[in-house]
């Protein structure tokens, strides 16, 4: 029996604006509609989120043409990745969200997987693992690291690749911390029920939740309700996107994103100090990457659809954070941190570079790899385990 379709929301997102998958063939050169639906079809997969330890939403292992989870939890780069990594392997585990995971490129095309191939050009024992996974941020990323190390698994390198997410999930996700309060509770109270009661009660809960709104990015007000409507209004999107490709100017979005810049950025420091000093204390080295993203460093050319944008306003949020943090070369960060500004990684490429309104294509996968190695090499020639040369 053919499997059921899996839905992908860049298709429904595709619907709401009038296009269809056909008006995404620039972003894969050389392919054809049935790959994009294909590729979109078997990315939804990402889609499918198990609960982990921590309460952190992981990705279900799965397998199909274009993406595969290993049940370790970590994407496969195009081919069978060895797990747990032998003794004479050199690990480089990488984190971050949908972005770093590859969503809408296939396994090969995810920006690990590029990294892989470069860094084994240099380094063979090198093994690249990908566990990032979507919607996470510096936080997010951190427990997760912190939930390998609890099961004994130590990567040499850990990269960790952000800036988008945070700019607009950094304030605290209340509203899926409730979801998950109110189905333990609720599980809990069905347990003390008979047959018939718990399944009205079940039935009763599942119809008033179909009326809810789902955790989203558009569920956070930083600075409060009004900085975030007027950040993030039809007027505000549009000034974003006509401000992606000037110099840095923090002066456009005013004191509001100003506002929003400064926590931010503050929150993400705190998380990337307590990364680094867990990494340090078990043996690792941490590389923190300051991720490219729409709104900033990119000509309208390397973009796809823009009325898309308007779909998803919370995203808008990365245009002062980014504006601001360039102008003041992002102020604060302990000497010693190994911080990497890839946010203008775009420039100069000569192809688009989002296959929709944040995730990369192939092409820009490959160059933030490629801005990734160097630091990665220095990191592993600072780890205890690399032998003298």
């Amino acid at each position: 029996m053919r499997q059921k379709p899996r839905l992908n929301n860049l298709v429904e997102a595709l619907g709401l604006v009038g296009k269809g998958i056909g008006d995404l063939l620039p972003a894969y050169p050389g392919q054809d509609t049935a790959y994009v639906g294909q590729l979109l079809d078997d990315c939804a997969l990402a889609l499918s989120r198990p609960v982990m330890p921590y309460g952190l939403l992981g990705i279900h292992p799965c397998r199909s043409r274009y993406f595969n989870v290993h049940e370790a939890g970590f994407r496969l780069a195009g081919d069978d990745q060895s797990w747990p990594p032998g003794p004479r392997v050199r690990t480089v585990f990488t984190f971050g969200g949908s972005t770093m995971v590859g969503f809408n490129v296939e396994d090969s095309h995810a920006i690990p997987a590029a990294l892989r191939r470069r860094l084994k050009v240099l380094r063979p024992d090198c093994e690249v693992y990908n566990f990032a996974s979507g919607s996470y941020t510096s936080r997010n990323e951190m427990v997760r690291f912190l939930d390998l190390i609890d099961r004994g698994i130590r990567p040499d390198v850990a990269v960790f690749l952000d800036g988008y997410n945070d700019s607009f999930y950094a304030y605290g996700n209340d509203r899926l911390r409730q979801l998950l309060d109110e189905l333990y509770q609720a599980e809990r109270r069905r347990r003390q029920m008979g047959w018939l009661g718990s399944i009205v009660d079940f039935v009763r809960d599942s119809h008033a939740a179909r009326s809810k709104v789902p955790p989203s990015g558009d569920n956070y007000r930083p600075g409060g309700i009004d900085v975030f409507n007027r950040l993030t209004s039809l007027d505000a999107i549009g000034r974003a996107l006509a401000l992606s490709d000037a110099a840095p100017s923090p002066q456009a979005f005013g004191a509001d994103g100003e506002v929003v810049a400064r926590l931010v950025w503050g929150r993400y420091l705190e998380s990337a100090v307590a990364i680094d000093a867990l990494a340090r204390h078990g043996g690792t080295r941490a590389v923190f990457c300051w991720q490219p993203q729409p709104y900033f460093a990119t000509r309208a050319a390397q973009r796809i659809i823009e009325p898309m944008y308007e779909l998803y306003p919370a995203g808008t949020l990365a245009a002062p954070v980014y504006h601001w943090l360039r102008a003041h070369d992002f102020p604060g960060r302990p000497a010693g941190m190994a911080f990497h500004d890839l946010s203008d990684a775009a420039d100069g490429l000569d192809a688009i570079g989002y296959v929709d309104v944040c995730h990369y294509t192939a092409a820009l996968s490959d160059r933030i790899a490629e801005l990734m190695v160097g630091p990665v090499l220095a990191a592993l020639a600072d780890t205890p385990n690399e032998a003298p040369s």
